[in-house]
């Protein structure tokens, strides 16, 4: 069939293409690249289907506004995604297009009509997506991603960590203007002064999207503890993590998109509910978790782990 990006007329026809061409939406958070895109890619990808594919993305424009009139500016020099998978090497090549250009016979990822179930897939949907069954996509796709992504951005990584304290990273978004954890800091602040500093270090980073991929895979990898926003989409960079750290998302609520395949990657999980009044915020939402709720638990932790020798 025709594509043309948007609905809109075509500029240009490109009719004459004797490869096979799959569509990969610019994405420049992690959560919508690797557990919508990269996960619907997986059956393919793992059975190295994709080498004789060249990926399409089409440039879009260059600002966009988000439901509540808030504009953005897309730098597609930090299109995460496009940046992702030109390193993991799935497809012979990636191309941009401009907006407005027609393919003919164009194939498309699943998620644009799905999301993938792990996590919703316990009766909860929304109204307007349904959900590939797990068994298309079973756990040792995921590890097969995994591994993918390690050996890419952890393997040679420069910017990987090299102490041996265990770090306990906030990611308080609040340099992003959307999804603020407003008291992050002073958390932060509490949690340090009661940790051995011989031991445990505690960052707070205000904007992980700002970060090259590299950076966050490296940071992701450090984090004993990483504690973040629910809908922040520096989450799903938890499949950079290691074995029996945890990540702690702070919640209004809403069912964890990562929950279960985070799990299923032996790192713990757990919700931790924000503050009403913080989560009714009009115009976007934030974050408020009362300071001894948090620091009580990760003290908490900080000694088990440490004592059982269980925390990264």
């Amino acid at each position: 069939t025709s594509f043309a990006p948007n609905g809109r007329e075509c500029d240009t026809h490109n009719n004459n293409v004797t490869y096979p061409l799959m569509f990969v939406p610019a994405l420049f958070e992690p959560a919508n690249c690797i557990q919508d895109l990269l996960f619907s890619l997986l059956p393919m990808a793992s059975q190295g289907r994709l080498r004789d594919f060249r990926a399409v993305a089409v440039k879009r424009p260059d600002e966009y506004s988000d439901d509540d009139g808030t504009v953005f500016v897309r730098d597609y020099k930090g299109d995460y995604c496009t940046l992702v998978l030109r390193e993991l090497g799935w497809f012979q090549d990636i191309v941009i297009l401009p907006n407005n250009t027609c393919l003919e016979d164009i194939w498309v990822p699943a998620f644009i009509y799905h999301r993938f179930p792990r996590g919703w897939s316990k009766g909860a949907q929304s109204s307007s997506s349904d959900y590939i069954r797990s068994e298309d996509l079973p756990l040792e796709k995921i590890f097969f991603l995994q591994q993918q992504m390690w050996k890419t951005f952890i393997a040679r990584n420069k910017f990987l960590y090299k102490g041996k304290k265990g770090r306990i990273i906030f990611d308080s978004r609040q340099a992003t203007g959307r999804g603020e954890w407003t008291n992050a800091g002073a958390i932060a602040k509490l949690v340090q002064e009661q940790l051995d500093p011989d031991l445990f270090e505690v960052e707070v980073v205000d904007d992980v999207g700002a970060l090259t991929v590299e950076e966050q895979a490296a940071l992701f990898h450090s984090a004993s503890i990483m504690v973040a926003p629910s809908g922040s989409g520096s989450i799903a960079n938890a499949i950079f993590m290691r074995p029996h750290a945890i990540v702690y998302e702070l919640s209004c609520g809403e069912p964890s998109w990562v929950r279960d395949w985070v799990m299923d990657l032996k790192i713990r999980h757990s919700a931790i509910r924000s503050d009403e009044q913080a989560c009714k915020f009009e115009g976007h939402r934030t974050y408020f978790v009362p300071p001894s709720t948090l620091v009580a638990i990760i003290m908490d932790v900080c000694w088990e782990g440490r004592n059982r020798k269980v925390l990264p």
